[in-house]
Protein backbone atom coordinates (compact mmCIF):
# COMPACT_ATOMS: atom_id res chain seq x y z
CA UNK A 1 0.00 0.00 0.00
CA UNK A 2 1.34 3.41 -0.96
CA UNK A 3 1.76 6.08 1.69
CA UNK A 4 1.06 9.73 0.94
CA UNK A 5 1.30 12.86 3.08
CA UNK A 6 -1.02 15.84 3.34
CA UNK A 7 0.16 18.91 1.48
CA UNK A 8 1.31 21.95 3.42
CA UNK A 9 3.54 24.84 2.41
CA UNK A 10 6.06 23.66 5.01
CA UNK A 11 6.58 20.21 3.48
CA UNK A 12 6.32 21.26 -0.19
CA UNK A 13 10.02 21.54 -0.95
CA UNK A 14 11.40 22.13 -4.42
CA UNK A 15 11.08 18.95 -6.50
CA UNK A 16 8.24 17.49 -4.41
CA UNK A 17 5.41 15.89 -6.39
CA UNK A 18 1.89 17.00 -5.40
CA UNK A 19 -1.37 15.33 -6.42
CA UNK A 20 -4.25 17.80 -6.16
CA UNK A 21 -7.69 16.21 -5.91
CA UNK A 22 -10.79 18.25 -6.69
CA UNK A 23 -14.41 17.79 -7.70
CA UNK A 24 -15.53 18.18 -11.32
CA UNK A 25 -19.27 17.67 -11.47
CA UNK A 26 -19.97 14.33 -9.82
CA UNK A 27 -16.41 13.03 -10.28
CA UNK A 28 -13.16 13.38 -8.37
CA UNK A 29 -10.36 14.44 -10.71
CA UNK A 30 -6.64 15.08 -10.20
CA UNK A 31 -3.74 17.20 -11.41
CA UNK A 32 -0.08 16.44 -10.75
CA UNK A 33 2.35 19.24 -9.95
CA UNK A 34 6.04 19.42 -9.18
CA UNK A 35 7.01 22.15 -6.74
CA UNK A 36 9.49 24.48 -8.41
CA UNK A 37 11.51 27.39 -7.13
CA UNK A 38 9.18 30.05 -5.71
CA UNK A 39 10.09 32.56 -8.42
CA UNK A 40 9.29 30.15 -11.27
CA UNK A 41 5.96 28.78 -10.02
CA UNK A 42 4.84 25.17 -10.22
CA UNK A 43 5.11 22.81 -13.16
CA UNK A 44 2.05 20.75 -14.02
CA UNK A 45 2.44 17.48 -15.89
CA UNK A 46 0.57 16.23 -17.76
CA UNK A 47 -1.49 19.34 -18.46
CA UNK A 48 -4.83 17.60 -18.16
CA UNK A 49 -7.09 16.30 -15.46
CA UNK A 50 -7.21 12.57 -14.83
CA UNK A 51 -8.67 9.98 -12.49
CA UNK A 52 -7.05 9.79 -9.04
CA UNK A 53 -5.70 6.25 -9.53
CA UNK A 54 -3.86 7.29 -12.71
CA UNK A 55 -2.54 10.43 -11.02
CA UNK A 56 -1.08 8.46 -8.11
CA UNK A 57 0.62 5.96 -10.46
CA UNK A 58 2.15 8.77 -12.52
CA UNK A 59 3.19 10.70 -9.40
CA UNK A 60 5.02 7.68 -8.01
CA UNK A 61 6.76 7.12 -11.36
CA UNK A 62 7.83 10.79 -11.57
CA UNK A 63 9.06 10.97 -7.97
CA UNK A 64 12.83 11.09 -8.44
CA UNK A 65 13.60 10.94 -4.72
CA UNK A 66 11.95 7.94 -3.02
CA UNK A 67 12.91 9.37 0.39
CA UNK A 68 10.65 12.36 -0.35
CA UNK A 69 6.96 11.51 -0.11
CA UNK A 70 4.30 12.35 -2.68
CA UNK A 71 2.03 15.01 -1.19
CA UNK A 72 -1.75 15.17 -1.56
CA UNK A 73 -3.81 18.34 -1.61
CA UNK A 74 -7.50 17.70 -0.93
CA UNK A 75 -9.53 20.56 -2.35
CA UNK A 76 -12.85 21.60 -0.81
CA UNK A 77 -15.37 18.78 -0.51
CA UNK A 78 -12.93 15.92 -1.16
CA UNK A 79 -12.72 13.02 1.28
CA UNK A 80 -9.80 10.59 1.18
CA UNK A 81 -10.54 7.15 -0.27
CA UNK A 82 -8.55 4.39 1.46
CA UNK A 83 -8.38 2.50 -1.86
CA UNK A 84 -5.83 5.14 -3.00
CA UNK A 85 -3.41 4.25 -0.20
CA UNK A 86 -2.67 5.62 3.25
CA UNK A 87 -2.81 9.37 3.90
CA UNK A 88 -0.78 10.67 6.81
Amino acid sequence: MSIYYRYSDANALEGTIVVSLYRSGDEIRAFIEEVAEPQTGETIFPAEEMEPEAAFRIAENKNRDPSRPVLVELKEGITWNDAWGELR
